[in-house]
């Protein structure tokens, strides 16, 4: 929650040196609860949509700095799984699954292509490092 808190208190333009008010905390809490409810609700009808949350979700889930350090295999072993279960789901006629899945991994793509033009990744220098 400390990481939260020093988020939400930055975008509320209220300076670490600051005491909070209760009323400061309260609203803090709120929207730490609102972004969390947001980010871990599936979406599978709004592609675009679905992708940015999906994205959101995983980095929330993994955190910035684990994500940072995985290379290029890290990320196609989790694109293998995610085909993997594509496959299943194609197999049990399960297109909300199916979506799901094919929503998983485009988000992945996503936080790959941050990842590379984002310096001090492991992507980055994998691909930029003289």
């Amino acid at each position: 929650m400390k990481e939260a808190t020093e988020y939400y208190t930055r975008k509320m333009g209220i300076s670490e040196d600051q005491d909070l008010s209760l009323e400061d905390c309260n609203q803090i809490e709120m929207l730490h609860e609102f972004y969390q409810e947001q980010i871990n609700t599936p979406e599978i009808d709004d592609f675009i949509k679905a992708v940015k949350v999906e994205a959101a979700h995983q980095t929330e889930k993994w955190g910035a700095e684990e994500e940072a350090k995985k290379y290029h295999f890290d990320y196609a072993l989790v694109l293998d799984k995610l085909k993997g279960k594509q496959a299943i789901a194609i197999w049990d006629r399960n297109a909300e699954k199916y979506k799901h899945h094919l929503i998983t991994m485009a988000a992945v793509c996503h936080n790959v292509h941050r990842q590379i033009e984002k310096k001090g990744t492991a992507l980055h220098r994998c691909f930029y490092a003289k």
